[in-house]
């Protein structure tokens, strides 16, 4: 008889053990679902580095074209950066706001 009462005990121990494991998961789960996808990166749409001729810059004389592609690639590069600080920037004042 004291066998059985202490092989209950062993089987309520391990539920519980199994069921506090099993809401840590549950918890670990939810966070998980949370998670936003990641972001696209900028270089993927932004617009080519070199000219027509030249699409990857790879060119060891130097093209006046290429240097116009250039700079509109960092041009627009740099505006879509900053679009994104200002945007977080607004978000965080919409956060804060007291109504």
């Amino acid at each position: 008889m004291a066998m059985g009462g202490a092989g209950e005990r062993a089987r309520e121990r391990v539920q519980a053990e199994g069921a506090e494991r099993a809401s840590r998961w549950a918890e670990w789960a939810a966070e998980q679902e949370g998670v936003a996808p990641p972001e696209r990166p900028l270089l993927l749409d932004a617009p080519p580095i070199g000219c027509p001729e030249h699409p990857h810059n790879r060119f060891t004389l130097d093209c006046g074209a290429c240097g116009t592609a250039r700079r509109r690639h960092d041009l627009w590069l740099t505006e879509q950066r900053y679009a994104k600080k200002v945007e977080r920037y607004e978000q965080s004042l919409s956060d804060t706001e007291p109504w």
